[in-house]
């Protein structure tokens, strides 16, 4: 063994055992020392470290330099990273299909998606299932497809992905499956993606609600985030479950995860729980948990006593809604989801607006102030 390749399996061997400092010298040591593949592995070692994207960048060059084309594939990934650099990403990319960098192709085709150029990225990753039949090509292409209301090829293509690896796709043919109403063949790809990846079970949970059988998501969530937060949810929904539903919201918020809003929307609804409903909101408020002082204004509105709390707690929630329309500024109209963000919150804006003219309809000499409540919410 060659004191190059020595160098590179104690850096590697470093590398996997945590210890980046003692890797990253290794591997520039290896590189120096003429080794293949140890410029690539020192750039990628870089590009997990934060705040090192110009020496990752100067290493993928490197690598380059060294004759591995996918110093290529990696570079154009960190540039894509980079906000402005996206005409850099595409040339990267172009690179690395040209150098013949596995999956490059692939790449470039995602990129273009996310790009909006769509049928470049079609015909990118069209020729990138004819080259290599890509398991992710066919992934990216199927979801495109289905972006572009062709659902019969991208169920073809989905197939084709599961087929070649790829699986990611067992759960996007599922929810695609669902939204057919193909609920039987949705399911068993649902509950197979979900036992991989628990993002997947809320869809699985959509397609058990459909066919009434929405319980048994509590034996399929398991122990993870995602599924705790699923199960607290359904309990919530299920009348006479209310102590069940208590205990598993109050399960999710001891594991760091947000639900006290929740917590407090379940006591609210409870005679004799005011006091712990009011209790749950503020303590949702001090952890930054959006959404909550609406909630808190409508619980404190429906007490005596308690209407200067109530339109403070409103006053709060409106401006709440403000700042955050501020922050959004115009959406873009070719952006639908930002359209549709902003959308939400001016409605959201107008709900606030319009309690806080209720309430303040109900009190003696600020009639007044309540009709420019409601007005300000059919604005």
């Amino acid at each position: 063994m060659s004191s190059a390749d020595e160098l590179f399996e104690r850096a590697f061997a470093s590398d996997q055992a945590g210890r980046f400092e003692d890797a990253e010298g290794l591997y520039r040591e290896a590189a120096a020392s003429g080794h293949a593949t140890a410029a690539y592995n020192l750039a990628e070692l870089l590009t997990r470290q934060e705040g090192r994207a110009a020496e990752a960048e100067a290493a993928c060059h490197a690598a380059i330099d060294a004759g591995d084309p996918d110093g290529w594939w990696l570079l154009a990934w960190l540039l894509e990273e980079q906000d402005g650099r996206e005409e850099d990403a595409e040339e990267a990319w172009r690179s690395a299909v040209e150098a013949g960098s596995r999956g490059a192709r692939s790449g470039l085709g995602r990129f273009l998606v996310a790009q909006g150029r769509f049928d470049e990225a079609g015909e990118e990753l069209e020729r990138a299932i004819e080259d290599e039949d890509d398991a992710d090509a066919l992934y990216e292409l199927a979801s495109l497809r289905e972006d572009q209301e062709r659902e019969g090829d991208a169920e073809r293509l989905y197939r084709r992905a599961i087929n070649a690896g790829n699986t990611d796709a067992v759960g996007a043919l599922g929810q695609l499956l669902s939204a057919q109403g193909r609920l039987q063949e949705a399911e068993g790809r649902l509950r197979a993606a979900a036992a991989e990846d628990p993002m997947y079970l809320l869809a699985l949970y959509g397609v058990l609600l459909e066919t009434g059988r929405g319980d048994e998501i509590e034996a399929l969530a398991g122990d993870s985030e995602e599924g705790r937060m699923l199960v607290a949810t359904h309990l919530t929904m299920q009348a006479g479950r209310e102590a069940e539903a208590e205990a598993a919201w109050r399960a999710v918020i001891a594991t760091g995860r947000s639900g006290r809003r929740q917590l407090g929307d379940l006591l609210a609804g409870q005679p004799g729980r005011e006091a712990d409903a009011e209790a749950s909101y503020r303590d949702a408020i001090a952890a930054g948990e959006t959404n909550t002082w609406r909630a808190l204004g409508h619980l404190l509105a429906r007490l005596p006593g308690r209407e200067a709390d109530a339109e403070q707690a409103l006053r709060a929630a409106i401006a709440e809604r403000e700042q955050t329309l501020a922050e959004l500024g115009d959406a873009d109209q070719e952006d639908a989801a930002a359209e549709t963000f902003r959308d939400m919150w001016t409605a959201a804006l107008a709900r606030a607006w319009r309690d806080l003219g209720e309430l303040l309809a109900r009190l003696p000499g600020r009639e007044a102030e309540a009709q420019a409540a409601l007005k300000a919410a059919d604005a």
